[in-house]
């Protein structure tokens, strides 16, 4: 007898889904086996893979998540899918979890378990899993890459003299404020009075009218000319968006000749250059991320030791 969507293919069953693309879910080589595997995938039917389960919290992700934050996402759970996709939720166990943490080639790996994680909590409570494989998941051995570039003041004035208007007064803004790219393009000129929300930890800063500060605004003001905009960063018109701040600067980096350097370095200078206030200035909740920008690598001038006659 013939079981729909089951096939053999050489020495190996599997598991047949879709048309176009077809989908070969190896089931293997033991016929008792794989019908019994088969007939647990076809039980389960209706509540999908891990990738269609994946899919459907990305097409209805928790609030709160930002259209930038989710387009990272996106990635996360596209390397994951990957690699799970084809299977069904109670099929992932443990082991295969910490495999994957220990063998991915990717520093983003913890991250894409962590998208997985919140993709089973989901399936949990629509009773389509039963246990959690992720929750407290780590790699056997793992030290958090830290970016511990500092760009210099010399570096960043070259940068600037390659750079178009636009991206000095952006320059200029964000080593002035330390604020995040994201919330640079999203500043509005009402926002330097009443105070700006953080978009990522929601703290609110003020910013004192400093004489430099007002200069950096009426640059800004002027690139804009008579057409009235509410961002203070904005061409023709339209607020500027992050990924066109970060081709900016890409480009001008080249033409300077400066390598390594990335736009949210300049929010490192801004806590380097204070660090007695970095935590405040930046909007941090703690200490402990405030150090993760503080890359004060100063160089001390150090006298040579003379070594004593003989």
């Amino acid at each position: 007898m013939k079981l729909p969507n089951f096939h053999k293919k050489g020495d190996a069953y599997y598991y047949v889904r879709g048309t176009a693309p077809r989908k070969w879910i190896p089931l293997g080589s033991n016929l008792a086996l794989a019908i019994r595997r088969y007939d647990r995938m076809k039980a389960k039917g209706p509540a999908g893979t891990l990738g269609d389960l994946v899919d459907a919290w990305l097409a209805s992700p928790p609030n709160g998540i930002t259209p930038q934050t989710l387009h990272v996402y996106r990635t996360y759970a596209g390397n994951v899918a990957r690699v799970f996709g084809e299977l069904y939720p109670d099929e992932v166990g443990r082991s295969d979890v910490l495999r994957y943490l220990d063998e991915c080639p990717r520093t983003t790996a913890l991250h894409e378990i962590s998208i997985l994680r919140r993709v089973y909590e989901r399936a949990i409570r629509a009773g389509i899993a039963s246990a959690n494989p992720c929750l407290g998941a780590r790699p056997e051995s793992y030290s958090r890459p830290k970016r511990d570039r500092l760009i210099s003041e010399a570096e960043l004035a070259a940068i600037r003299t390659h750079a178009p208007p636009l991206l000095q007064v952006a320059i200029d803004l964000a080593y002035a404020t330390g604020l995040r790219p994201g919330d640079l393009c999203r500043l509005r000129w009402g926002d330097l009075e009443t105070g700006v929300k953080t978009r990522k930890t929601g703290a609110w800063l003020r910013f004192e009218a400093t004489d430099d500060l007002r200069a950096i605004l009426e640059a800004a003001k002027a690139l804009q000319g008579r057409i009235a905009v509410l961002t203070v960063l904005c061409e023709r018109g339209r607020q500027t968006h992050p990924d066109r701040l970060r081709d900016l600067w890409q480009r001008a980096c080249r033409d300077a000749g400066v390598e390594n350097a990335q736009f949210r370095d300049i929010r490192a200078m801004n806590a380097s250059a204070d660090p007695e206030n970095a935590q405040q200035r930046l909007g941090h909740a703690s200490a402990q991320m405030t150090r993760t920008y503080l890359r004060g690598r100063q160089v001390s001038d150090v006298a040579p030791l003379k070594r004593k006659a003989t």
